[in-house]
């Protein structure tokens, strides 16, 4: 019964959320020295909660072995052994560090769900997140009150605990690119990692995605 509600739009809670601004450092007119963090109601909580555990019986077979955010038994421990154990002397080459700031409120939701469907998820299965992102609305939480209503067209909300499994099947198909064409221009120089020049950590409280590769 509820699982039918819910597959015929659900509730309005779970299309709702407040968001409210973290002060990091600098200069506090500056917005972008202030992190939004995003308040869902405890109904999409516990539904996006069963959806990320639904993805993570799978994201290990589709997300490749330089991603190490988000895939059961990966952390950014990997990513330093990796640095450490390959970074020997006499290995010739350049480290090249990409930060990419704000990965995750740059997901764009239709790529979002082609992306979903491109790794052959079920459509019923993509109704479901879908549902999660489809007229949704925020307000911020501003002086002791609440803004009017902000379309929320863009992102994965900081706060969603789906947020990190979505963002890493959106990098993935670059990545993927990324690292065929670096074994097509050259063998990789690790003695650890033959198959492999890059190495990436989708770090979701800073919203940054950090790869190294050679």
């Amino acid at each position: 019964m509820a699982l039918a509600r819910v597959c015929s739009g659900g509730p309005a809670t779970l299309r709702a959320g407040i968001v409210s601004l973290i002060f990091k450092k600098g200069d506090p007119e500056d917005l972008s020295n202030w992190r939004p963090i995003t308040m869902c109601n405890t109904d999409f909580e516990i539904f996006a909660l069963i959806i990320k555990n639904r993805l993570a019986t799978v994201l290990h077979e589709l997300i490749g072995e330089y991603q190490t955010c988000g895939v059961a038994g990966r952390s950014i421990y990997d990513n330093l052994r990796f640095l450490r154990d390959n970074l020997e002397p006499g290995v010739e080459g350049a480290l090249l560090k990409l930060d990419q700031e704000s990965a995750f409120p740059n997901v764009d939701h239709g790529y979002l769900f082609a992306a979903l469907g491109a790794f052959g998820f079920p459509s019923r299965f993509i109704s479901l997140i879908h549902l999660l992102y489809k007229n949704v609305f925020v307000c911020v939480n501003f002086e002791g009150g609440l803004t009017n209503r902000i379309p929320f067209q863009k992102e994965v909300r900081q706060g969603d605990p789906m947020a990190s499994s979505l963002c890493i099947l959106c990098l993935e198909p670059c990545l993927r690119k990324l690292a065929r064409r670096m074994r097509e221009i050259a063998p990789s120089p690790f003695p650890s990692a033959p198959d492999t020049n890059l190495s990436t950590y989708t770090q979701s409280p800073s919203s940054r995605t950090r790869s190294s590769f050679h």
